[in-house]
């Protein structure tokens, strides 16, 4: 990704940052408060690199709590407000520069609506970059319906999803599940992409199989398997939510490898 001018290159230490200052907040002993914080700070400024990462602290904040669930619920509950606190912080000046040079309150970035819409309509919206993709008929008939809606000037991307739906169920249907298999290989040229499949094929089953004994593990190995499979939800729903391409995913990927050793410990 260091050859490509996309802004993971500065996301992934942030992401990487922010995890391993959560997993050391839950692993500390005392309060793991100053680490809360770090971690928040982390994820703030993870956000601003990418709006993807917008709710990310919400999932850091939920682990603390639920890690904290057994013991001092307190204490893990602290630790969820500061971590969200700190980013909230790092994002609020960007927010106010926003809201003072454009008058409105953005989500930290304006092409939300636009991402999604490429996301609906990738198949049938020809780019010049981009091979031909050929979706089953009724997927076909539900991405040409909202962007036809799109072309026609409507901007309100949720409510034409909804009536694209209404009209054609099994499309929005087979949509859904397009974009959740294609997140794991798709590109935005969509080129190569059965080759990159079979490439994924042997490392997802080989992360599946290391969470899946971490989880079945000791306390902090599956604590640690499940933060790391709450962030791979978390970016899988990010990723399906707009244009289902692996790019958005490998940063949290990155990361999955760390259950690897899991699969070298003596079952004993």
């Amino acid at each position: 990704m260091s050859l490509q001018p996309t802004s993971e290159v500065t996301f992934l230490p942030l992401l990487a940052a922010a995890a391993l200052l959560t997993w050391l907040t839950v692993s500390a002993e005392g309060r793991g408060f100053e680490l809360s914080v770090a971690a928040g700070v982390c994820a703030g400024v993870a956000m601003l690199v990418r709006p993807a990462a917008i709710a990310l602290p919400v999932v850091f904040a939920v682990v603390l709590v639920v890690a904290d669930r057994a013991g001092d619920r307190r204490r893990g509950g602290a630790r969820a407000a500061l971590l969200l606190a700190a980013a909230m912080l790092v994002v609020t000046p960007w927010q106010v520069f926003l809201w003072r040079t454009t008058g409105e309150l953005k989500p930290l970035s304006t092409s939300g609506p636009l991402s999604v819409y490429d996301g609906l309509t990738f198949a049938v919206n020809a780019k010049e970059y981009r091979a031909p993709l050929y979706p089953p008929r009724d997927a076909a008939a539900f991405m040409h319906a909202v962007n036809d809606r799109w072309q026609g000037g409507r901007r309100d991307v949720a409510t034409m999803a909804a009536e694209a739906a209404g009209e054609n169920p099994v499309g929005a249907v087979q949509i859904a599940l397009w974009k959740a298999v294609r997140a794991w290989y798709g590109t935005d040229s969509q080129r190569l992409d059965r080759w990159l499949l079979l490439l994924q094929l042997p490392y997802l089953a080989l992360l599946g199989w290391a969470s899946n004994r971490s989880l079945s593990g000791a306390s902090r190995a599956a604590s640690l398997a499940a933060m790391l499979l709450s962030m791979v939800l978390y970016f899988w729903l990010m990723t399906v939510a707009v244009l289902p391409i692996l790019r958005y995913m490998t940063p949290v990927i990155c990361l999955w490898f760390v259950m690897i050793p899991a699969l070298l410990q003596s079952r004993k």
